[in-house]
């Protein structure tokens, strides 16, 4: 994983640690407004079978709306206990993705260790092949080594850097 993908991934799971800590506190409001909701549609419910029971036409078409208005009201109860289940999942929710968190921002930690400690290491490949090459050329210019053996030592170095 590269180092953007890992600080993408540790922006998400805030997005998701911000998500599941503003449900924490929404459990009570969820389970209060559930009670409140079944009943007034239980209340509209019994009210819209009284009025059935009537036979004047306006009690009827009041109990008709009534009747409507509480199964609608029954529709949205499963949304109500969603939003509970979910609310009861956030802590747990916080602490995994926490650890995911602190994971990968190990990961990002020692990628970025890494990256120092490789850097450092060619550096000094790099000034230990320099010095040689320029070993190697005062051993030409002073006619200790041939042209051939200088081209041959010179390729080596480079095809290692």
């Amino acid at each position: 994983m590269t180092k953007t993908e890992i600080q993408e991934k540790i922006r998400e799971l805030d997005s998701c640690i911000n998500d599941s800590e503003s449900r924490v506190g929404t459990t009570k409001q969820n389970v209060i407004g559930l009670i409140v909701i079944d009943i007034i549609a239980d209340i509209l419910f019994w009210i819209a079978i009284a009025c059935f029971i009537t036979s004047d036409s306006v009690f009827i078409t009041l109990g008709v709306i009534l009747m409507i208005i509480s199964v609608a009201l029954c529709i949205t109860l499963p949304f109500w206990i969603v939003g509970i289940v979910k609310a009861a999942k956030a802590p747990r929710n916080i602490r995994v993705y926490t650890e995911r968190k602190e994971q990968l921002q190990k990961e990002l930690d020692e990628y970025d260790t890494k990256k120092v400690n490789n850097s450092t290491n060619v550096k000094t490949i790099e000034k230990n092949d320099v010095q040689t090459l320029i070993d190697l050329k005062k051993l030409l210019d002073s006619n200790v080594i041939f042209e051939e053996e200088y081209d041959k030592k010179k390729k080596e170095i480079l095809n290692r850097m």
